[in-house]
This record gives C-alpha cells, sequence and structure tokens, in this order.
C-alpha cells in the first residue's frame, strides 16, 4: 500500500483480471517455497515511524506537501493524511549495535525535519494518538493527495455498501461515534518494526510474534486519549481496527478475522498459509494491474499490503532473491526515540527466543490466550493480568521482571546484537516497568493533575520528547500546597454547567466546597457526600447522571449533595499537602486537628445536616487495589446493614479510622460508606447511581431479618501502616521489604496461617505497624518474620491491598478482618 497507482477507479473486468491473477499468484508462490527459492541466510531489521505535522497551537495542521517537499529526502514519504508523514530506515542486518546505529539515523532524520519544519512554523511530534486530534480535522478535505488514498476510500465504503464506520471504544469512558470515510485511520500512528527472516522458520517466528504481543504493547502503550476521552491504555488497537471495518467473503464478512487484527490461528507448517487466507478470505480491495512478470508476485504482495495484521508477514525483493520479512504493527510511535528502539530490542530479542522454542510452546499457549492477552493489554496496559504459559495467571509487570527480560537478552545474545546495545535498550525497559510509567500512564496522569488541557500535554509532551529523556524519567507537576483555608458553600440549585464537569475542571465553576440543598418530594433527604479524596470521582460522575436524570422534573425525596475537596480534585490527589484528610477530620474524630481549616469546615457540614430530617447518608469512594465493590457500615444495627445490602452483599463492619463521614452521620441516621472499584470503573459508577435512585425513591429502608446466606459480613480489626523509614518495593530493587506484584489479588480472600507475602531484611523492629480497634500495636499477633520472610501468623482477610505506593504512603498498606455474622446491636 505504500505504492502509489494510477487510478483510482476500478471496472469489474480489473477486479476478475486481478483475482485470477492473484490466484496464480499464490500457486506460485507455494511452488517457490517448496522449491527452497526463498533468502534463508539473512536476519535483518528495518523501521517505519508515523509522526504528526502540528501548528503553534498544538493542533494536527495539513501540510505534509509542504514540508516533504522543502525536506527532499529519500526516507520521507506521505501518510494517509495531510498532518502525518512516515519516517522510513535502513535496513541492516540485526546483529552488533545495529539498533543504537538505527536510532542515530533516525535521529538524524528527525533532526532534518525539525529544521525543515521551522521554515514553515510547523512542529513535528511522535505521538500515537495526538492529544489535541479532534473529530473535525479527520476528513476528507485533510486527505493527501494520492490516487491511492483515494481509492482506499472509495473502496472500503463501497465494500461497506455506503454503511459509515462506526467507533464504539467502551474503556475507562466510552466513545460512540459515526463517520463517512475512512480519515478516522490517520488518528492512530505507529512504530513498525520489521523483521526478515529466513523462510523455512518463518511461521515459528510469526507464531512467536503473537505470543509476546501483549507485553510488547503493554509495556509500550502511548495512547489512551481519543477527543478527550481517556479510553484505552492503547486507543489504537480498537481504533484502527473499527476505522477500517471490513470483514471476508459473503457470510464471513460480519465474522471475527477482520482487515485489521489479530489474525485466525497460530500457523500450523508454512507462511504460505497466511497468504492463502488473505486471498480465500478477503475480497480484492484496490484491483491496480502490474505489468511485472507473475514470479515477481506482485498482485499478491499488493492485495496482502491492504489487510493489516497486527503481525503482517510480507514478501520482499532484492537482487539477489526474494525474502520474507515479518512486520509488527501495533506498537504507538513515541514518545521518544530511545522509547521506541527499547521497545525494538525487547520485540527482536523475545521473538528470536520464541521462534527458537515454537514447537515446545504452542501447547502451553494456545492461540485463543493469546489473543485475550493481546486485548487485555491494549485496554489495561502494564495493569493487565494475562493468562501465560501452562494456563498460569501473571501479571505483565512482574511476567517482564522476572522472565521476558533475561529471554529478551538471550535472544539478542544470540543474534549477535553488542552487549552495550543491549544493556542500554533492555535497561530503559527495566526502569520503565518497574516504575509503571509508559507514555499512556504519564499522560493520564497530567491530565488527572492539570486539569484536562491537551493543549498544555501536547506541548509538555513535546518538550520532553525534544529533550529525549525516555518516558520513565518524565515528571508530573507538582501539586501546589495548599494555601488557605476552605470555606463552605451552601446552594439550593445546580449550575447547568455542573452536570457535565469532570472533577478536575470542578474549580472553575465551584470556588469552595459545596453543600446543594436540592428539595424533594419527601423531605427527608438522602445525603450524598463525593470527593472527599480528590482522585477519586466516581461520586461526583454517579451525581451527575442523577441530577441529569432529574433535571427537568422533582426529586422524588430531598437530596443534600456534599462534594467535597475540590482543590484536590482539580490536581488529580488525594488531598493537597498541608491539608487534612477530608475523611478522617470529622467532628468524631479524636485525631482531628484543632482549628484546622478542614475540621471547621467539616463541622459545619455536620452541624448544618443535624438540623434537617435525614433518610439515609451515603459517602462514596473509590480504592486503587483489585478489591469488589463493597459498603461499610460502622453499627450493626439491621437498618444500616440493609442500607448497605441494597449496594451490594459484601458488607464491612469498622470502627476503626475513626472520624469519617459514614461514623459521624451514623449519630444522625442509617449511614454507609460504599467502595466502587477503581476510579474510572464503569460498572462501579452504574452501580453508584442505581444505589442512589434506590434511595431516593424508597418510602422507607427495609425491614427484613438479615440471614447469614443473604449477606458477606466482615469486620476489620486492624489497619497496617508501613512506617516511613521502612523501604519497601514491588519489583526487583534494593529495600527492606520486598511485596510480590500478585499481593492485591489477595484482598477479601482468607489468607491462611503460615503464607509468606514478602521477602523481609528487617529483623530488629516490626516493619509493619498494625493497630488494633482499641489503639493497639498487634504486629506479632498476626505477622512473624522467619528465615527473611514477612508470614501471616493467623489467618486474616486483607482488603484495600494495592501496588499504589504513594496510596500506601498517604493512607495505609491494607486493613485485617475477619468473617462475622449478622449479630445486630439493639437500634
Amino acid at each position: 500500500m505504500g505504492e502509489e497507482i494510477q487510478n483510482s477507479q476500478f471496472t469489474p473486468e480489473q477486479f476478475r483480471e486481478f483475482k485470477l491473477r492473484l490466484e496464480q499468484e499464490l500457486q506460485l508462490f507455494k511452488t517457490q517455497l517448496q522449491n527452497h527459492m526463498f533468502d534463508e541466510k539473512h536476519i535483518a531489521c528495518g523501521f517505519e515511524a508515523e509522526a504528526w505535522l502540528l501548528d503553534k497551537n498544538y493542533n494536527a495542521t495539513s501540510a505534509n506537501r509542504r514540508f516533504l517537499e522543502l525536506c527532499d529526502h529519500p526516507l520521507l514519504s506521505p501518510e494517509l493524511a495531510q498532518f502525518n508523514f512516515e519516517i522510513n530506515s535502513t535496513v541492516r542486518n540485526l546483529s552488533g549495535s545495529c539498533l543504537s546505529q538505527a536510532q542515530r539515523e533516525l535521529q538524524s532524520i528527525w533532526e532534518h525535519c525539525q529544521k525543515a519544519a521551522t521554515k514553515l512554523d510547523l512542529i513535528p511530534g511522535l505521538f500515537g494518538i495526538l492529544p489535541t486530534i479532534n473529530p473535525a480535522d479527520l476528513t476528507l478535505d485533510s486527505i493527501s493527495d494520492l490516487n491511492r488514498y483515494a481509492a482506499l476510500n472509495e473502496q472500503i465504503l463501497s465494500q461497506r455498501k455506503g454503511r459509515p464506520l462506526k467507533i464504539d471504544i467502551s474503556g475507562n469512558q466510552h466513545l460512540r461515534l459515526e463517520h463517512s470515510d475512512v480519515m478516522l485511520e490517520s488518528a492512530a500512528t505507529s512504530f513498525q518494526l520489521h523483521l526478515q527472516i529466513p523462510a523455512s522458520v518463518a511461521a515459528h517466528y510469526y507464531n512467536a510474534a503473537l505470543q509476546i504481543s501483549a507485553p510488547l504493547l503493554a509495556i509500550a502503550t502511548n495512547s489512551c486519549f481519543l477527543f478527550g476521552k481517556h479510553l484505552f491504555n492503547e486507543t489504537r488497537i480498537p481504533l484502527f481496527e473499527q476505522a477500517v471495518e471490513l470483514g471476508g467473503f459473503a457470510a464471513a464478512a460480519q465474522g471475527p478475522l477482520k482487515r485489521v487484527g489479530f489474525g485466525s490461528d497460530y500457523i500450523r507448517g508454512s507462511i504460505y498459509k497466511v497468504f492463502a487466507e488473505n486471498v480465500q478470505h478477503f475480497p480484492v480491495l484496490l484491483p491496480t494491474l502490474f505489468d511485472e512478470p507473475a514470479d515477481a508476485l506482485k498482485h499478491l504482495r499488493f492485495h496482502n499490503g491492504t489487510i493489516w495484521r497486527w503481525n503482517r508477514p510480507l514478501i520482499g525483493n532484492d537482487a539477489d532473491s526474494p525474502y520474507i520479512r515479518l512486520e509488527h504493527r501495533s506498537l504507538p510511535a513515541g514518545p521518544t526515540l530511545s522509547d521506541m528502539f527499547a521497545n525494538a530490542a525487547l520485540f527482536y530479542g523475545l521473538i528470536h527466543w520464541f521462534g527458537q522454542q515454537q514447537i515446545k510452546l504452542q501447547h502451553r499457549l494456545p492461540f485463543a490466550t493469546v489473543k485475550d492477552n493481546f486485548y487485555k493489554a491494549a485496554q489495561h496496559g502494564l495493569d493487565a493480568k494475562i493468562t501465560w504459559l501452562d494456563d498460569r495467571t501473571i501479571s505483565i509487570r512482574k511476567l517482564i521482571a522476572n522472565t521476558l527480560l533475561p529471554m529478551a537478552e538471550e535472544g539478542l545474545g544470540e543474534l549477535g546484537v553488542a552487549s552495550k546495545d543491549r544493556d542500554f535498550y533492555l535497561g530503559i525497559i527495566r526502569a520503565r516497568n518497574h516504575s509503571g510509567q509508559t507514555g499512556s500512564d504519564w499522560q493520564y496522569r497530567f491530565v488527572r493533575r492539570t486539569g484536562g488541557d491537551m493543549q498544555l500535554l501536547t506541548k509538555t509532551y513535546l518538550q520532553y520528547q525534544q529533550k529525549g529523556k525516555p518516558v520513565h524519567q518524565w515528571e508530573l507537576p507538582i501539586p501546589p500546597k495548599k494555601n488557605r483555608e476552605p470555606k463552605l458553600l451552601i446552594a439550593h440549585e445546580v449550575p447547568d454547567a455542573l452536570l457535565d464537569t469532570p472533577a478536575n475542571q470542578l474549580y472553575k465553576i465551584l470556588q469552595e466546597p459545596t453543600l446543594f440543598a436540592l428539595k424533594g418530594q419527601a423531605k427527608e433527604a438522602v445525603f450524598v457526600s463525593v470527593l472527599l479524596h480528590g482522585n477519586e470521582d466516581t461520586g461526583l460522575l454517579a451525581a451527575q447522571r442523577i441530577l441529569k436524570k432529574y433535571q427537568h422534573r422533582s426529586l422524588p425525596r430531598s437530596l443534600y449533595l456534599f462534594i467535597g475537596n475540590i482543590e484536590a480534585a482539580r490536581y488529580g490527589v488525594r488531598r493537597l499537602s498541608g491539608q487534612d484528610d477530608y475523611n478522617r477530620h470529622w467532628p468524631a474524630s479524636k485525631a482531628a486537628t484543632a482549628g484546622s481549616g478542614e475540621s471547621v469546615l467539616l463541622q459545619q457540614v455536620y452541624d448544618w445536616a443535624a438540623g434537617k430530617s435525614l433518610f439515609a447518608s451515603i459517602d462514596i469512594h473509590n480504592n486503587t487495589g483489585l478489591n469488589p465493590q463493597y459498603a461499610c457500615v460502622n453499627r450493626m444495627q439491621r437498618d444500616f446493614l440493609n442500607l448497605a445490602l441494597l449496594f451490594s452483599r459484601t458488607v464491612v463492619y469498622f470502627i476503626r479510622p475513626e472520624g469519617v463521614q459514614s461514623s459521624t452521620f451514623a449519630q444522625l441516621c442509617p449511614a454507609t460508606t460504599i467502595e466502587c472499584g477503581k476510579v474510572g470503573d464503569e460498572t462501579g459508577i452504574d452501580r453508584a447511581q442505581k444505589f442512589i435512585d434506590v434511595c431516593l425513591n424508597l418510602r422507607q429502608l427495609p425491614d427484613a431479618r438479615i440471614k447469614d446466606k443473604d449477606i458477606d459480613l466482615f469486620h476489620t480489626f486492624a489497619q497496617v501502616k508501613i512506617p516511613e523509614n521502612i523501604q519497601f518495593s514491588f519489583e526487583d530493587e534494593p529495600a527492606d521489604i520486598h511485596f510480590s506484584t500478585d499481593l492485591e489479588h489477595m484482598n477479601f480472600r482468607e489468607i491462611s496461617a503460615g503464607t509468606p507475602i514478602a521477602d523481609c531484611t528487617i529483623t530488629q523492629a516490626p516493619p509493619l505497624t498494625t493497630i488494633d480497634e482499641h489503639g493497639k500495636d498487634v504486629f506479632s499477633k498476626y505477622f512473624s518474620i522467619e528465615n527473611g520472610l514477612l508470614h501471616i501468623k493467623r489467618a486474616v482477610v486483607p482488603s484495600m491491598l494495592t501496588l499504589n505506593e504513594r496510596v500506601i504512603r498517604q493512607d495505609c498498606f491494607c486493613y485485617l478482618m475477619k468473617r462475622i455474622k449478622p449479630k445486630l446491636k439493639k437500634q
């Protein structure tokens, strides 16, 4: 598809003739492979990097014709959109210093591009998806002026019978839209890796590429935003698949095998089978007829170029003999050249290692599992848990750290790649994996920290890209310290802007913590508190949906909505430095800082609510670890538990920590805290919304007797913290305590006595502070250190375990619970 064609219009005769030649060349290709006419000697590498052209406001600008004319470079070419262009590399033997040499070549071309762009007041950039791109940019007005692109658009729409292309991506947020042309494809730009391989083992390397695609994609994600929405960690994957969605012939057109996709299965036998599947399954898209001899396989190669597998085998020609190469297409461009070539090093090392082991591996890692892993990695990045060899579930970060990096190093060594290149590039992968900061992770946290300004994100990204430091070293803006005391605002009407404003933008319309007192048909009100922690926005989103539902009709019951730490929400953090925690300093707390602004504010909220008639109180939160959605109560009373059961059958009873909203409001009415899973979990938002709505519509709380079979009830009896002077880690680095990355899978599961949970080098003082609900340290009752291992001493059920080190430092390591029966106190 990189080759220009003469016409964009085709006749039925051209389609018939092209199909005839295609089938003839497919048989000829099979014969050539059987007669060993393809290259068997070389393992070589090459690269393609797709880039963007931006204006001074960091928006995409259609200028690639003028730009490429000014550059006048043989390794540069246009892309589908006029705001994109492509950089190609020289082919090199995959050995010695090939990777660093290729990076220097690409760096030289990039500097040449920057100089040309400056003369045109343009900015070149390497992104998976440009954060500032919007649907208005992606029209045929922006298509590059080449016949092949016009023909591609026309033929795709023709085979779709004129039906528009539909984008429906449900990730952390949901994007649904229709588009009338193929220009959505141009929003996804990649760094494509090429590997020339001996034809006799090409099938092995193709299968190996499938197997390693998930961890490769997870460590390289750089495309989490599209049109301002936070979707997949690598949103390019569903975007590209849906942007040119076409199936195969007749009934197969709506089947699982698409022109952009992961493929149908491993290859058993020859690489020929992929090309045969392309001919047999996919109709001809661009029937351009060539005059070259049949043994050049021109029509077969051209047809193959209109099918965009994430791992695509290609047929190449040089002066000596034809050859097979594999194109890996799933990796995004950016964030820096060093990051891109580190991804390449991991790919080449792993594909060689896995390619050599194929006969042993295929039955241990089924194709269906590999495919499922790939889409999990696209959605969740390094947070994904995948199924690996022998049906073993493992976190991708742990898999990379402990298994894949040593394999990649061995594979590169067998290829003869210089140790300096191996150490440098795999060192970047190791550091990125340890930090967890991919391009997508940095972009998401930057937006959470700065308030969703995509121009600012793009500008800052480009500044870091220009400096060239790998993305794991990129810093985030430091949230300011608290600079004033909060004041409570009470309002009786909701501004329309509030209904759609994200948490990090609330400061623009609400300057202070605000309590909305909204009248309903029943005077007894439901009190709802949200954003007591600024980085937990499920409550706000659920409340916004409720407000929209009742925007033009009366509420069935009065609603008091308290929106708390708006300052912290602006920066996507739990609380600002210098702030008291909004959910630890309610009046019931002995720890409340006397006279602090937060304590005074929360006392005012409570005093106001105490003068009203309350039906129920709901405090809505998220957590960072892998926990179920559950409700918490602070009193073992029937009405409290029945309220909690309206949200979840999993209920936790606790009396510490003190000073939480639900404990304070338990003095006024049945109260619960609901934990809605991770931030962005759509099921948690939906469940919270429905819970509020149910409470608004109830005449009275259920009074049913609670039986053991109706509830999973736990009692939190201790909070575990890690002292500030203790260093801990989830990876292989110097620390006092090393926890497993599988730790958070222990949440809400009974851990038996004797279970080791960490390596521990501390022997003198307790490495964990374990405070029970009476304020006593009970470390020695529940933990022991034996032979360098930290053990659970007696059976417990942990909750709130997380791999987020910042949350652990700001709040706690976990809570310890035990399962109990609902023995109720008298009300």
